[in-house]
């Protein structure tokens, strides 16, 4: 072939292997994104250690200041509790809150069905 007639494929096979080479570049800085940066090395990888080390433990006094209170178990454990609304229904009350959640999650799907054995959707 001369250098000035191209086969009609060759324009259609650059164009393809431009558009892989776009979408590697893409991935590949999107994968570099996700790269953790570079610890640093040596002393002062250790002086940074020693810097954000406290200097004394942490108490986490999670309910309120002090030491240990008395323990829960079945024997002291108060007859009424936090409960929500839900908690004292009857089950006749969640079944319906159960089949409204499940109808919600469902209908679209039906739906979309329907209108696709219908034509209406291709």
């Amino acid at each position: 072939l001369s250098r000035g007639t191209r086969t009609p494929g060759a324009r259609d096979e650059r164009k393809t292997m431009q558009r892989t080479f776009i979408l590697l570049a893409a991935l590949f800085g999107l994968a570099a994104a996700f790269v953790p940066a570079a610890a640093p090395a040596g002393a002062r990888a250790v002086r940074l250690a020693r810097q954000q080390r406290p200097s004394m433990p942490t108490r986490i006094a999670a309910f309120g200041p002090g030491g240990e209170g008395p323990r829960l178990t079945s024997e002291n454990e108060p007859d009424e509790y936090w409960g929500s609304e839900l908690d004292n229904a009857s089950d006749s009350e969640k079944l319906n809150i159960a089949l409204i959640g499940l109808a919600a999650i469902s209908l679209p799907f039906v739906i979309g069905m329907a209108l696709y054995l219908t034509g209406a959707m291709e």
